[in-house]
């Protein structure tokens, strides 16, 4: 049953930013208080776990995702693997679920020209590599990264 509950959770995963208070995954919203053994069924099977920044870092290669917590075992980070670049950081199977920034749906066709259109969230991109969220206080960050052919590699999303 297990394995059922996996499959059903990468197939269904929905990871939204609707604006910089907000981060979503499958309808739950997740913020610094959100303790990861509460979400940690949304994205799959842990593939792999280290410790690092003084907490842990959670590999779900099923899902194309990584969970970053506090040393308490707080949600503080997500990143999501869209294509993978060689970044061992990341796990390398691309993330399937539906992801969003400010109701625009991002998708592996997006190019670092067209982020800063995106509404709810402010980009600035200063390299072609990364563009990243303005507003350096909101509650949800985000960053988006490219490869040097402007293929879009990853997005993570930080808890603050």
């Amino acid at each position: 049953m297990a394995s059922i509950t996996s499959i059903f959770a990468q197939t269904t995963l929905d990871i939204s930013m609707p604006d910089e208070k907000k981060l979503m995954v499958n309808g739950s919203e997740i913020n610094p208080k959100t303790n990861f053994s509460n979400v940690k069924a949304l994205f799959g099977e842990v593939s792999s776990e280290k410790e690092k920044g003084g907490g842990k870092e959670y590999m779900f290669e099923s899902s194309g995702v990584i969970v970053s917590t506090t040393a308490e075992g707080f949600v503080k980070g997500i990143g999501i693997n869209i294509n993978w670049d060689g970044d061992k950081n990341f796990p390398k199977t691309a993330y399937s679920g539906t992801l969003s920034i400010g109701g625009t749906p991002i998708t592996a066709s997006l190019k670092s020209e067209e982020v800063a259109k995106l509404k709810g969230v402010e980009f600035a991109c200063p390299f072609p590599l990364l563009c990243a969220s303005k507003n350096n206080k909101a509650a949800v960050r985000s960053m988006i990264g490219f490869s040097s052919k402007n293929v879009l590699t990853q997005v993570i999303f930080i808890l603050q």
